[in-house]
């Protein structure tokens, strides 16, 4: 596996942003790759460990210095949670990107994001074209549109407000706080996580529990005596708002560098040739500027990038993509828009 370092980084509202550094400084090339990377919901920055592992493997004399940072968003992983009493906006992670970029001095670089992060990268890109080098999205079309229909505005805010409320009273201690589920161990914490709502294999809800959770101690304070998840509860709170499609495509069509997106032919949310993923990929085509390229692997699932049998693919397709000269960075399995 590639070395890499914990990193963090002040937010502009004063919170800690965490992250792993992975680096390779080359000594015949005076080009330099600066990346950062933002999972997807619920993940954390080990998302991009196997991505990693590839992307810094076979690199030739002549590849170029790469940085990458793999950041936990607020509310996962390492990071701080928001403070009390704030939801979680797509727009308060586009935020950290902005935080994260600018405590590095990185005046322009390359954006990827997977899933919400990669919802959240288009965000960022769309506002701050200027900032980027190269964007490249892993399975997301951009962010989700309004779910509810007009008719169910006032029973989705009761929702909302309620379970707001309810967390509201459990952060001043007014009322006691729902226990979280305690697993004996990493292995089964880690099987739970195999069966959400996006499957994957048991090494990559490994790679992710691994950072996506912490020690229970027993009375003692000394022995371990199972785990628990680290990710904030309100990140499982349904945003209320929404922007509608139109909102989407206008910000998709302000991205101005150079777009890959990568998407998985086995996902189980984003079909090829389903009429919302032509529309928006055909936006992002219909830019302001820059080259777009699509391609969907073979076999990919929604976490292609982390899973064992995908990941060296799409660290090569970004290898190509960004011009980073390797012994042997053919992809195969590749279906090409």
């Amino acid at each position: 596996m590639v070395e890499w370092t914990e990193t963090s980084f002040v937010a502009s509202n004063g919170l800690r942003i965490a992250g792993k550094k992975y680096q390779h400084l080359s000594s015949s090339s005076g080009r330099e790759v600066r990346i950062l990377a933002v999972h997807g919901w619920l993940d954390n920055a080990n998302s991009f460990d196997s991505f990693a592992a590839n992307l810094f493997t076979n690199l030739s004399i002549t590849s170029p210095s790469i940085t990458l940072i793999s950041i936990d968003l607020p509310g996962h992983g390492h990071s701080d949670p928001l403070h009390r009493g704030q939801t979680y906006y797509l727009w308060d992670f586009a935020l950290s990107i902005h935080d994260v970029s600018t405590s590095l001095n990185w005046d322009k670089f390359t954006l990827i994001g997977h899933s919400l992060g990669g919802h959240t990268s288009y965000l960022f890109a769309g506002t701050y074209p200027e900032k980027l080098e190269s964007l490249v999205i892993i399975e997301s079309i951009g962010f989700v549109n309004r779910l509810n229909t007009a008719n169910d505005d006032a029973a989705s805010m009761r929702v909302y407000m309620d379970r707001r409320r309810v967390l509201n009273l459990e952060e001043a201690g007014v009322k006691a706080e729902s226990p979280r589920t305690v697993y004996e161990s990493l292995d089964a914490a880690a099987r739970v996580r195999m069966d959400g709502v996006t499957k994957v294999s048991l090494e990559a809800a490994l790679c992710l529990c691994t950072r996506g959770c912490e020690a229970v101690y027993g009375g003692d304070g000394e022995m371990v005596v199972g785990y628990k998840l680290r990710t904030d509860k309100r990140l499982l709170m349904r945003h209320f708002f929404q922007w509608d499609h139109t909102g989407v495509v206008n910000i998709m069509r302000n991205i101005s560098c150079d777009k890959l997106v990568v998407l998985g032919s086995a996902s189980n949310l984003l079909r090829e040739g389903d009429p919302l993923v032509v529309e928006r990929m055909d936006a992002l085509k219909s830019r302001k500027g820059g080259e777009t390229q699509v391609v969907w692997v073979e076999g990919g699932t929604h976490h292609l990038h982390l899973e064992a049998e995908t990941s060296a693919v799409v660290s090569n397709l970004v290898k190509e993509f960004l011009s980073i000269g390797t012994e042997d960075n053919r992809g195969v399995g590749l279906i090409s828009e």
